[in-house]
């Protein structure tokens, strides 16, 4: 101890005589204090620390001194203005003198406060300014470890309040109740900050980083996060330049500064604590309340170090750490429960049982279909089928009912609608609950954070997945050179989903699952007609009836994933300025996904008929080449491990009184990532004995069986086309050497660089498409620290910032390579009927293989004006990007259709523009607003080989963006409603015959370039309001400038799904004034036109831009001497609600976010999301 006591002894004298050794010269009259203040920290590197609230900085007063010492500047200073100081560290601690009544005050009875001041981090803040809020003149500093100490009268007991400020936070407000010891841990005031921004290799000074970066704060996004259940989509609106889109299954797909790959992988690179790691180990490992920042890396400075995984942007995550409690344990709770409902049903826009019907009847073609095709099953593989409305309809064709009797029939089907059945039966609101319990403290030696989360995510179809995840962060500070520190995160996905029944869930409204009593009813018409089915089931002694409540029973469909891994580093000084980082990383993930139907499943009884030979008699018995016993039990095992091994020297260091700054590091990384994935497929599984039975798996798949009960194929012997088993194994090895260098000059002028060299078994083996490094160079002018900027009140922050340099963007794995790539060969093909099994090239090897290469031009400005009210940056940036990876067409004789190869040129351009703004800011009430805006232009500059007109489906077209919504020239219907289009000539045409087949996509004239299906403008508008200890934020996002094309009402052959109500509009006879084309009842008419023409045709292109108003939300802290009370520190409750509000550019009631962009269809769309939330850190 005594050593310990020595040792910060002389680190705090040698900073004083430092403080002396500073000389400032100085001649400043009828300045700004502020002003003043400034230039000392330019001259000097020392920071002033001081309350604006108490100290009057905007007051004038004249300093002049030639060659003194700082401390006698800094003396002579506030001699003039009235102030007391006292250094601390490299800070200037400014507080008002002290009047004689108010010395009087502090020689009352007083009451001690002892206290500590971190960081969200959890990290010590030494100088931080503490004071009673209406007595300034009762005030300390924090030290060294952020510790102070406070006397207080005891007549303010219960009348005042503790406040604690610090540079680039947000004041903290404390009740004095008595003599306390308090932990206080001040929040990020994003407008005041001097940012510093951590690239997962290092952390540098914004100040002297010319790349181009995006914070926000975890808990920014940890409320968002735990309602939607992506950390991805939490971060919408946030950061400028970041586009997030989510498709039609519910997956996200987003992007930084648009996009700059056609086929290979689109989505930035995700880093967490300083390591590269997959979506799916984010999902599933890291709990949204650990999440402590998250960091957008965006052009080449910022991103390259990355190397060939950097082209689309870095995403850095920092995970909460522990912090110096004096070994006392802060444990903290915050849980979530989110109600998301039921999907509006009517956003479908779907027909109901009465207009059904209606459609139905003006359908319905006896000559197109004749009963007796379909009695014999022609249309369905000798599988007669014929629906209920069907059926009413061909009995009164055939003379067996009267019309009466038909149309009787016909409204007990109209009067029946099964949406609340479905509702009942298999569907449930969606909802979401999140639980996370943390412990963090330590001591100067060690530090902790460990954390407990759950979250349970229950879907609309009855599914749920339940997470568990155990986050543990320790920093070890081992002696004054030596540092270390460990993190373990486990995490455990449980999802079990509800099985369907195995023939599916008919569209048809009028099919009830269930009579006025709920007893089940049979939909097996829907599969067979009923005299087939009975025949059948007689000849093979199999039950074929369907009853959808009754087909899963027994069933089941689950998964388990089990994730761990291991972040472990050491930080050694070597000399000043001069240490070593090493970090060492592994993961490892297991994952088993289990598929069980039982017997009484539809789908394993009807399989087992396609394998069963009918009696001969009917005193014999059928023949069975399935089991007849048990259930069809699928297995899919899933192994991934992940390491990193990286070993880098950093130096940084000042001369001069750091009128030059370096900063310097060099390395080397290993990293392998390998996944193994097999499946099993096993008959006659029984899983409570746990056994399977055997079948001759090998004659059913090569030869087959001839008469079987029923047919699975047109012509020929049934056969098994599902083997039993599959495997596939995937590998990526990288081998990296980088290193990065950044000088800066008096505080003005910096320069960065970097380089990087990767080598990965993804790249060719030839010799010219080896050894290209990623490199980058990128220059700041700090203006504000400019002589001609004195005295100006302007401007608080000026930066200007210029980069260039270059990313990659790797192959995939699996697509090819410089070798090979081989997979099983299925049995059942011709080339291995001896064999049953084997080997076959999937992808020819390619030897010149490389990364994609973007090059980015970045020239970017940062600021802050009116006493840093208004704060922000703007960015214009050029990304061009070479070596685009995609599947190239290949000449038949080559013996492939496609090889895996680099293909062509993009382009994307675009502006960036943040603003923050502080509007209120006083004791009660803050006001503040966040406004991302981006703008991108995306252009293939060039295709090796371009596509070729043959539908507008095809996106990709040289000269063009990619994503280009393509779309025929609709003239209208003819006179049978059949679509019309233009060709070149200008000339009608209603088929791809008389089409312009063989022109590029984009030279062609026949189409129209109706824009882009990715939004060239997005953004969002934040805005935080807090008013005592109430809380309100609402942000809106948007995204605006793309188009989709609208649902597609056309429809032709047999009725025998539900339609879109659009369709109840079509076309019917010569003067009908619509553009929807006309129903044709037999399919093999439709030769006759071509439907895309109106599906796809420029009419029927729709804007996509939409505004949202994302969420809203309400927080109330419980006042500070109720939560002592409760022995806690801070409690809040909160109320959410998502998706609120929807402003969509159509006239169709169309939420782009539930439709699918280029085919026009509808998904489920939600309602408002409501959560509500309680976060309470204990004492």
């Amino acid at each position: 101890m005594k050593k310990v006591l020595l040792l910060f002894s002389m680190i705090f004298f040698s900073l004083v005589i430092f403080a002396q050794d500073v000389k400032i010269t100085i001649k400043m009259e009828n300045e700004p204090i502020k002003s003043i203040l400034n230039e000392i920290e330019k001259k000097s590197n020392y920071t002033f620390v001081y309350s604006s609230t108490l100290i009057d900085t905007k007051r004038n007063i004249s300093l002049v001194a030639d060659n003194e010492k700082l401390e006698t500047v800094v003396a002579k200073l506030c001699t003039i203005a009235g102030l007391n100081y006292s250094f601390e560290g490299k800070r200037v601690v400014l507080t008002q003198k002290l009047t004689n009544q108010e010395s009087a005050k502090g020689s009352q009875k007083s009451v001690q406060v002892t206290g500590r001041v971190l960081d969200e981090q959890n990290q010590p803040l030494p100088g931080a300014y503490v004071y009673l809020k209406n007595n300034g003149n009762i005030r300390t500093v924090s030290n060294v470890d952020g510790r102070f100490t406070l006397s207080i009268p005891e007549d303010f007991v219960n009348k005042d309040v503790i406040a604690i400020t610090f540079v680039g936070m947000k004041m903290s407000e404390t009740p004095f109740v008595g003599s306390a010891d308090l932990i206080v841990i001040l929040e990020v005031d994003t407008r005041l900050l001097e940012d510093v921004v951590v690239t997962g290799y290092q952390t540098i000074s914004k100040e002297r980083s010319a790349g181009s970066f995006s914070l926000v704060k975890g808990e920014v996004v940890q409320d968002k996060a735990n309602i939607s259940g992506s950390l991805i989509q939490s971060l919408e609106g946030q950061a400028a330049g970041l586009n997030v889109n989510i498709k039609s299954n519910g997956d996200e797909e987003f992007l930084i500064r648009g996009l700059t790959s056609i086929n290979s992988n689109k989505t930035p690179l995700i880093v967490v604590d300083g390591v590269a790691v997959s979506q799916s180990v984010l999902n599933n490992m890291i709990s949204n309340n650990d999440i402590s920042t998250v960091t957008f890396l965006k052009d080449a400075t910022a991103a390259s170090i990355w190397g060939s995984r950097a082209a689309n942007g870095v995403i850095v995550i920092t995970t909460k750490t522990g912090s110096d409690t004096n070994r006392k344990v802060k444990v903290s709770y915050d849980g979530t429960y989110t109600n998301k409902g039921m999907p509006d049903y009517s956003y479908q826009n779907m027909m109901d049982s009465e207009m059904f019907i209606k459609t139905a009847k003006e359908t319905f073609d006896p000559v197109a279909w004749p009963w007796d095709n379909i009695n014999a099953g022609i249309y369905n593989t000798e599988k007669p089928q014929v629906y209920r409305h069907e059926k009413i309809l061909y009995d009164f064709n055939r003379g067996l009912i009267t019309e009466s009797q038909m149309n009787s029939e016909l409204a007990k089907l109209a009067a029946l609608n099964n949406r609340e059945q479905m509702e009942e039966y298999f569907m449930q609101p969606a909802f979401a609950t999140t639980h996370n319990v943390s412990l963090t403290g330590g001591s100067s030696f060690y530090k902790y954070f460990f954390s407990l989360g759950y979250e349970n995510d229950g879907s609309t179809s009855k599914s749920s997945t339940d997470k568990f995840m155990i986050n543990s962060r320790q920093e070890f500070n081992l002696t004054s050179w030596l540092k270390a520190d460990l993190g373990i995160n486990l995490g455990m996905t449980n999802v079990n989903n509800q099985v369907s029944p195995t023939a599916g869930l008919s569209t048809i409204p009028y099919m009830m699952f269930a009579d006025e009593n709920g007893n089940p009813l049979s939909h097996s018409d829907l599969n067979y007609m009923d005299s087939f089915r009975l025949t059948k089931q007689a000849a093979g002694d199999i039950n074929l009836d369907y009853i959808p409540l009754l087909d899963a029973n027994g069933s089941f469909n689950r998964s388990i994933i089990n994730n761990a891994r291991i972040n472990a580093g050491i930080n050694i000084k070597l000399f000043k300025g001069l240490t070593f980082d090493g970090r060492y990383y592994y993961q490892r993930g297991n994952g088993k996904s289990e598929s069980f139907f039982n017997r009484d499943a539809w789908a394993v009884r009807n399989e087992t008929s396609f394998f069963t030979q009918p009696k001969a008699s009917s005193t014999t018995l059928p023949t069975f080449y399935l089991p007849t016993k048990g259930g069809n039990y699928d297995v899919v095992n899933s192994q991934s491990t992940d390491w990193t091994v990286r070993n880098q020297l950093a130096y940084q260091n000042s001369f001069e009184n750091s009128k030059h700054q370096i900063n310097a590091l060099a390395g080397m990384e290993l990293r392998a990532n390998r996944d193994i994935t097999s499946l099993t497929r096993s008959k006659g599984y029984d899983p409570q004995l746990l056994t399977f039975q055997p079948y001759d798996e090998k004659l059913l798949a090569v030869t087959g069986i001839t008469n079987p009960l029923i047919r699975n194929t047109t012509s020929g012997n049934n056969k098994l086309t599902t083997p039993s088993s599959q495997f596939g194994e995937t590998e990526v090895r990288y081998v990296s050497v980088y290193s990065n260098l950044g000088y800066t000059y008096n505080n003005r002028y910096s320069l960065n660089s970097s380089v990087r060299v990767d080598q990965s078994n993804l790249f060719g083996t030839d010799k010219s498409v080896q050894f290209k490094p990623i490199w980058s160079v990128g220059l700041v002018w700090n203006v504000t620290n400019e002589n001609f900027m004195k005295g100006q009140k302007a401007f608080n922050r000026l930066m200007a910032r210029f980069s260039y340099g270059l990313a990659g963007n790797s192959p995939d794995p699996g697509k090819g390579g410089p070798y090979n790539v081989i997979r099983v060969k299925t049995v059942g093909n011709a080339i291995f009927n001896e064999l049953g099994s084997g080997f076959e090239v999937e992808y020819p090897a390619n030897t010149r293989l490389t990364w994609e290469q973007t090059r980015t031009v970045n020239f970017g400005v940062d600021y802050s004006i009116l006493n840093n009210r208004v704060s922000g940056s703007i960015d214009v940036y050029d990304k061009y990007t070479t070596n685009l990876l995609a599947n190239l067409d290949l000449a038949s004789t080559s013996g492939w259709n496609t090889t895996y190869a680099n293909t062509g040129i993009m382009s994307n351009k675009g502006v960036e523009l943040s603003v923050n703004t502080l509007n209120v800011n006083n004791s009660d009430l803050r006001w503040s607003t966040n406004f991302t805006f981006s703008y991108n232009v995306n252009k293939i500059v060039k295709l090796y080989e371009s596509s070729t007109f043959l539908t507008v489906i095809k996106p990709f077209a040289e000269g063009f963006p990619a994503n280009t919504l393509w779309a025929y020239r609709f003239a209208g219907l003819d006179n049978m409603g059949d679509p019309l289009s233009y060709n070149a000539n200008g000339d009608l045409i209603k088929t791809y015959a008389t089409m312009d087949q063989n022109v590029k996509l984009g030279e062609n004239k026949s189409i129209v370039n109706m824009g882009v299906m990715t939004p060239p403008f997005y953004g969002g508008l934040t805005n935080n309001i807090k008013y005592k200890d109430f809380e309100l934020s609402f942000m809106f996002i948007y995204n605006l400038g793309h188009k989709m094309f609208n649902t597609a009402a056309t429809y032709s052959g047999r009725l025998t799904r539900n339609l879109n109500k659009e369709f109840d509009n079509r076309w019917r006879k010569v003067g009908d004034n619509t553009n929807i084309p006309s129903y044709v009842a037999n399919t093999s008419l439709e030769v006759r036109r071509n439907t895309d023409f109106f599906t796809r045709g420029d009419i029927n292109v729709l804007s996509a831009s939409y505004v949202k108003l994302r969420d809203l939300s309400i927080s109330y802290s419980l006042p500070a001497n109720i939560c002592n009370k409760l022995y806690t520190d801070k409690i809040k409750l909160k109320l959410q609600v998502s998706n609120l509000l929807t402003i969509a550019a159509n006239k169709y009631g169309i939420d782009p976010e539930a439709h699918n962009l280029t085919n026009g269809s509808r998904f489920n769309r939600f309602g408002p999301a409501y959560s509500i939330g309680l976060s309470v850190n204990f004492k």
